[in-house]
């Protein structure tokens, strides 16, 4: 077969590059057109067209360009490729293979490139070399995935970090965002108050002026109701995070405790639809229970019925919704009065509630509680600082061995240095889980004696929103099993509800006490929470 000659073939000028970000690869699309266009314009060549895109060629069917390229040559306005590497043109096989074949039809004449140029009677030269460039991305691909699990494993999350945090390009670790950082702090402090709705969250959020990470030209907006419910939901504010599946320990400050975000995730529990009500709250358990069966919301429904004599009545029931596609879930058939599943959780309350005269004695002694906490914890603190010390002075002084030249064994050196520095950082993170358990602890302490003392008086008030925070702050969301509802409390909330049982155990056996307001006898029962 005669080749034809290069002049006689009308070209597709064709550019691409694997991103829109103008940083990202050495070429671009403007700076591959121009030397292109160059060659075309030094060797007398007919460009019939120009197409360009910033689209992956490693998946077939991603590039609108590169598609209606092909329709191009298919359609005979062309019969050529100019682009200025191969792997511009395609970096999969079912492309490449698509060209390939073009090629030995006769359909395109030439591909020319600015290192080699093809002829259609070079169709397996191409093809080889196109296999080399998606063998190259392959093996790129598997290395770069190799080193961002070993970056997972030394504890730092590979990519982009979540807002409230910076990456430090210079040491190759993640920071504490000095502006939005302590902003997400008081985010997460609005929502653990209970009082708050996620619509309500995502205005405090605007007001405070926090903006999602700016990354290139992506980025730097306000925080959306969805992109809060992501953030609330993710462990890496804790100290950990999410990479390939598995949950790693990570070594950037935590911005929340394990015990506020386990609180975090019990008040998002019934939330599945936060958008703002247009019309006022018809039923208190709405978007407040969840089947124990499938796991699927709990639905609340009015229904009305009529009696033969021309009456009727309204009333509210409870069931599954239903919406479970992996089995056939029984529970969308039983229909639960909402009237009984508040009578349910009034007599729950009842197990949490303490009488006013106990509350004021349990304030005073967890004020005599946390005095002695604060000795232990300074005596404790005292000694990790200690010891801390004393670990950075061997340090030092193994350095300086090192220096001196009286320590010979490199990798001895390293191992022990290493040894060393690892338990400086762990006595580091010891100190600060120390300093901040204590306040912690009577945060917990104070919502958990206050929650006993008006929860089920605020339940019993009758008022929808006021029973619907309740129900929030007994715990983790309520699940709905046949006709019973199953209650799992906040951790904090267990020994309040073992301690309303020794009290009522106690009155019992001992009501003289009880009647007669023994401090001695409340004083003691004050303390049981804490104590079991």
């Amino acid at each position: 077969m005669q080749r034809i000659d290069k002049k006689n073939v009308k070209y597709i000028l064709y550019a691409r590059k694997s991103t829109e970000a103008s940083d990202k690869q050495v070429q671009s699309i403007d700076d591959q057109i121009r030397l292109m266009k160059a060659r075309a314009k030094r060797e007398g060549l007919q460009i019939a067209a120009v197409l360009s895109e910033a689209k992956s060629g490693g998946k077939p069917g991603t590039r609108p360009e590169f598609a209606k390229m092909i329709d191009m040559i298919e359609n005979g306005e062309a019969n050529g490729i100019l682009s200025w590497k191969l792997d511009r043109i395609s970096r999969n096989p079912l492309d490449s293979g698509y060209v390939h074949q073009m090629m030995n039809d006769g359909k395109i004449a030439w591909i020319l490139t600015d290192g080699r140029d093809y002829c259609e009677d070079d169709d397996v030269i191409f093809d080889v070399e196109s296999s080399m460039d998606a063998r190259y991305r392959k093996d790129l691909m598997k290395n770069v995935r190799r080193g961002m699990f070993s970056k997972a494993e030394k504890g730092w999350k590979p990519g982009v970090p979540p807002t409230g945090y910076l990456n430090d390009r210079a040491n190759r670790t993640i920071i504490l965002d000095p502006v939005n950082g302590p902003l997400m702090r008081k985010v997460f402090e609005y929502w653990l108050t209970g009082t708050a709705s996620l619509t309500d969250l995502t205005n405090y959020a605007i007001r405070l002026g926090i903006r999602t990470p700016q990354h290139r030209e992506r980025g730097g907006n306000y925080l959306s109701l969805n992109g809060l419910r992501h953030i609330l939901r993710n462990p890496f504010y804790t100290g950990k995070f999410k990479y390939g599946g598995r949950l790693y320990n990570g070594n950037h400050p935590a911005l929340i405790s394990d015990e506020e975000y386990d609180r975090v995730q019990q008040l998002l529990g019934g939330l599945h639809n936060t958008r703002p009500q247009k019309e006022e709250l018809q039923f208190i358990t709405k978007g407040m229970l969840r089947c124990a069966k499938c796991g699927y919301a709990v639905v609340v429904e009015r229904v009305t019925k009529k009696y033969k004599i021309g009456t009727s009545k309204e009333y509210v029931y409870c069931h599954c919704s239903g919406k479970c596609k992996k089995f056939k879930c029984d529970q969308k058939s039983i229909n639960v009065p909402e009237q009984e599943i508040l009578r349910q959780i009034s007599k729950e309350l009842a197990k949490y509630t303490i009488d006013p005269k106990f509350y004021k004695l349990a304030i005073e002694a967890l004020a005599e509680e946390e005095q002695q906490r604060v000795n232990e914890r300074d005596s404790r603190l005292q000694e990790l600082k200690k010891e801390q010390d004393k670990k950075r002075s061997e340090l030092d002084g193994l350095r300086r061995m090192r220096y001196t030249g009286e320590l010979l064994d490199q990798v001895w050196f390293m191992e022990e240095s290493k040894r060393i520095q690892d338990r400086i950082d762990e006595l580091e993170k010891n100190i600060n889980t120390t300093e901040t358990a204590l306040k912690d602890w009577r945060k917990y302490a104070d919502q958990a004696f206050m929650f006993a003392r008006y929860a089920k008086e605020d339940f019993d008030s009758g008022d929808p929103e006021r029973m619907r925070y309740v129900m929030k702050a007994l715990g983790a969301e309520l699940k709905l099993l046949d006709r019973t509802v199953i209650f799992t409390p906040v951790k904090y909330l267990i020994p309040i509800k073992k301690t309303v049982s020794e009290m009522n155990n106690n009155s019992e056996t001992d009501p003289t006490h009880i009647l007669q307001g023994s401090n001695d006898h409340s004083g003691s029962n004050s303390k049981l929470w804490w104590s079991i």
